[in-house]
């Protein structure tokens, strides 16, 4: 997997201190990791682990293998540096829900994907019906930010960061059923959200 613009030579100016190189390697990736920071600590704390989070990288950027990807690397970092910080203030580390999802049964196939008879699909079929009232962008951000935060993470990490499966697991040190679970849950609130929501706008309609 390509690491973007990074190639091993850059990393290794990075770990010999070049300053544009560093500062092109926190531009690109700083606000999608100050997001799935803020997944684990909310969004007042988020920005402090994240720089807390680029200490570490850039002290041992020299180590990095490509046996993952950079971004794979640098969201585990980030995703550690968060949980040291909730077990510092004693707060709990987020755990998995693995309730019954046969509610769902509305939203997806037996195969945990997206029925193919949905009025909408999730972000890649159809994004511009999304997208295109701010009301509902709005919507979206708000109950994302309700999920429960590996739920979040998850999610992000695969709609949004399009990390692979096989990647988010380890990040997030889950099984891939669970993640299975936590993404038809964390998919599900969103669209029984929207559901809601565009259900009201036909009746003002």
């Amino acid at each position: 997997m390509q690491n973007n613009d990074f190639s091993q030579n850059t990393l290794q100016l990075i770990a010999d201190g070049d300053r544009l190189a560093t500062i092109k390697l926190v531009e690109t990736y700083h606000t999608n990791l100050v997001r799935i920071a803020a997944t684990y600590v909310g969004e007042g704390q988020a920005e402090e682990v994240t720089q807390e989070a680029w200490l570490s990288i850039i002290k041992n950027i020299a180590t990095f293998q490509s046996k993952s990807s950079l971004k794979t690397w640098l969201i585990r970092i980030v995703i550690n540096a968060a949980k040291d910080r909730l077990r510092l203030e004693q707060r709990q580390v987020p755990t998995i829900d693995l309730h019954d999802e046969s509610s769902d049964i509305e939203y997806f196939d037996r195969t945990g994907h997206w029925r193919a008879d949905l009025p909408m699909q999730w972000h890649d079929d159809n994004p511009e019906l999304i997208y295109e009232n701010h009301q509902l962008c709005q919507l979206i951000e708000n109950e994302i930010n309700k999920l429960p935060p590996i739920w979040q993470a998850a999610l992000l990490m695969t709609d949004w960061e399009d990390l692979s499966s096989e990647s988010i697991c380890n990040i997030l040190d889950i099984s891939a059923s669970n993640l299975r679970v936590v993404l038809h849950r964390a998919r599900h609130q969103l669209m029984s959200a929207i559901d809601k929501y565009q259900g009201a706008q036909n009746v003002n309609v």
